[in-house]
């Protein structure tokens, strides 16, 4: 399957910040699903983000966890962990903008 990855930095209550990644998955009546990503240990990297990988299902899965909020509500937040990818070629192209003058 054909998954662009983004990478955005995240910033912590204390004020540090890393590095995370996102991306939606799309379903098969054709809903999409954000996701967080990780990549499991040893596994490197794309070299530039956003990266438009190949993921082989047998080497990722979706983890999903219920996460309550301080308000009591709660959502599902999805986990999508790659354990190995290949380069697909493509760049990344934003269509976000071409509707508008």
């Amino acid at each position: 399957m054909k998954v662009t990855v983004f990478a955005k930095r995240i910033r912590k209550q204390d004020g540090s910040s890393f590095t995370g990644y996102v991306s939606q998955l799309t379903h098969k009546d054709g809903t999409k699903q954000y996701v967080r990503v990780r990549f499991n240990q040893g596994v490197q990297l794309p070299a530039e983000f956003p990266a438009v990988i190949e993921v082989e299902k047998q080497h990722a899965n979706l983890s999903k966890k219920v996460v309550t909020n301080q308000d009591g509500s709660t959502y599902a937040r999805f986990t999508f962990w790659i354990a190995a990818w290949k380069p697909t070629g493509e760049k990344y192209v934003d269509h976000s903008l071409d509707d508008f003058q």
